[in-house]
């Protein structure tokens, strides 16, 4: 599934990254009071100290370095979230925004300032109250010391006031309703606390004052675990004692302790999950892969002959998409339709493209012969497909060495090609040379992740806005296939500069008619939101009939799941 740097191999984090001042935006109402974060089960009995330890394992890690700063890429997992709460949840799969520590917000008339209520009655860890000063000091911190600022917000805001003990108001450069996303998402830190420290870029914060459900109760290298905070502003909540995060070395010693029941909760690619975790133990083990944004074989519009759009989609109808699931996702991650939106987010698509993109999407080797050949393209007497000037067509196609159900993707996807007479080099790297290549734009085609968010408009935000993308040789932030369009840069503006639904509605199936028109880059399978789950000792998981947050404990809802799962 997608990743941003420094993932492990088969076990791919989401994370979203503001790059420049537009990445993505909202569908919002120009004043929005958010829906209610209570849960409808409520457990009688398991609320108390014997509420039960959670074994949680994100990705396999020799051995941990005690770091909770919220704004630090190397802190622990679940510095955000469990200790450390933003300010608004989003969800992926649903598109749902929550209350957290705002319970409302609005924008003004311009689109240029944006109002946070913030909630009542939140204390820190220590006691001490959480009130808009805290917020504010926060902002101001990220844009003192911007490598803080994960989400660059300060390229898009002018100013953070406080206009009440919990009101703050947040003013932008000039109207970008994305924003919202960005803001809500900081988690705000104690100001009496942060305000003494030296340096926030390098504070390890041993010992985290927060307002979140968990705070660090122990920690060495091999585990580290998070106990239940007494003052949590969710009455009763967690009803879980603790979560503890094994160290584990490798996805092979995860899948072994998965199978022996010694794994509550976790986010694992592993080959043939019915068979090495389900069977072992099929009254209490389960999975929940639901489908998010696609994996994506990213073509480089730049060079010769992939700037055709007739190449581009000559290759999309020579993928057999559902052979790719199959083989190398064990059919976890299903076969996607080009237009990139998400099974859960159905209610954006323009189906006036969609007949178009389902042609695109389906696997049809002899039309895409047939367009190639329409091209000036042909077979030799060998089969070799050549290029109209005569030369091979052969390219590369890159992946991350350690990744191995995208290496068998590719693979997979270089013999369909081959059965044309198109040579593809599969090209195994290390994750740093994979990832310049892509951002420098020195590649053919790549394997790669994509963006989620609460609409599809994050997805071509992130593949068209011409402010992500770059001349070969520079770096790219997003746009790695490096296509730039006039219709859909305008469009992508004008979603972004307005919070009247109906407007985006329109320039969004705009931008969705350039993409199938186009065809940028290739969506190849749905990446799966990573799942394991285990009922003997505790209950309340999200499933597919209850999907009431993004399932893995590596999501950034994942505090969620954590506040409503109890004892049996």
């Amino acid at each position: 599934m997608q990743t941003f740097q420094q993932d492990a191999p088969q076990v791919r984090k989401r994370r979203f990254a503001r790059v420049g001042s537009a990445l993505g935006a909202l569908v919002i109402a120009a004043s929005v009071s958010l829906a209610g974060c209570g849960t409808t089960s409520q457990p009688a009995a398991s609320s108390g100290s014997n509420g039960g330890t959670v074994k949680v394992v994100v990705f396999p890690q020799g051995s941990w370095a005690l770091n909770y700063n919220p704004f630090s890429a190397s802190a622990l997992w679940g510095t955000n979230g469990f200790i450390y709460e933003p300010l608004l949840l989003f969800i992926q799969l649903t598109g749902q925004t929550k209350d957290w520590l705002a319970t409302n917000y609005s924008w003004n008339s311009d689109g240029r300032v944006l109002t946070m209520q913030l909630r009542t009655g939140v204390k820190w860890s220590n006691g001490q109250p959480f009130t808009a000063n805290d917020v504010v000091f926060t902002f101001n911190l990220l844009k003192k010391y911007p490598a803080l600022d994960v989400n660059s917000v300060w390229s898009f805001l002018q100013s953070v006031k406080a206009t009440g003990t919990n009101t703050v108001a947040f003013t932008l450069q000039k109207p970008d309703v994305s924003g919202l996303f960005y803001i809500g998402s900081v988690t705000p830190v104690p100001q009496s606390v942060w305000s003494k420290v030296k340096n926030p870029v390098t504070f390890a914060n041993p010992h985290p004052i927060a307002t979140g459900p968990f705070l660090n109760k122990s920690f060495s290298p091999q585990e580290y675990v998070l106990g239940r905070n007494p003052h949590y502003w969710q009455k009763g909540k967690p009803y879980v004692s603790a979560l503890a995060f094994p160290a584990y070395t490798s996805n092979t010693s995860v899948d072994l302790a998965l199978s022996q029941g010694k794994i509550d909760w976790a986010a694992l690619f592993a080959p043939n999950i019915q068979k090495t975790y389900v069977a072992t133990n099929p009254k209490y083990h389960h999975y929940f892969f639901p489908q998010g944004a696609p994996v994506v074989l990213y073509v480089n519009n730049q060079t010769y002959p992939f700037n055709l759009v007739g190449v581009r989609q000559a290759l999309s109808m020579a993928i057999d998409r559902q052979q790719v699931s199959k083989i190398g996702e064990y059919g976890y991650e299903q076969a996607a339709n080009v237009l990139g939106i998400p099974p859960l987010q159905k209610q954006f698509i323009n189906h006036s493209v969609l007949a178009k993109a389902n042609a695109l999407s389906a696997y049809n080797p002899q039309k895409a012969l047939a367009l190639l050949q329409s091209l000036g393209f042909h077979r030799n007497a060998q089969g070799t497909m050549l290029t109209p000037k005569g030369t091979p067509f052969a390219f590369t196609m890159n992946v991350v060495s350690g990744y191995t159900d995208w290496v068998q993707d590719t693979q997979t996807m270089a013999s369909q090609l081959g059965k044309l007479g198109i040579t593809v080099n599969v090209r195994p790297l290390q994750y740093s040379a994979y990832f310049s290549d892509m951002q420098h734009g020195t590649f053919d085609t790549s394997i790669g992740w994509s963006n989620s968010g609460p609409t599809p408009f994050y997805f071509y935000n992130f593949t068209m806005n011409p402010a992500f993308s770059a001349p070969i040789g520079q770096v790219a932030s997003t746009n790695f296939d490096r296509f730039t369009s006039p219709i859909a840069s305008q469009n992508l503006a004008a979603f972004n500069s307005t919070s009247n639904t109906a407007d985006q509605a329109t320039a969004l199936k705009a931008v969705e008619q350039v993409w199938v028109d186009q065809l940028p880059a290739l969506p190849i399978v749905w990446g799966a939101y990573w799942n394991e789950y285990s009922t003997q000792n505790f209950v309340g998981w999200p499933t597919q009939s209850n999907m009431y947050t993004d399932p893995g404990p590596n999501d950034s809802t994942a505090v969620l799941t954590a506040i409503r799962i109890h004892k049996r």
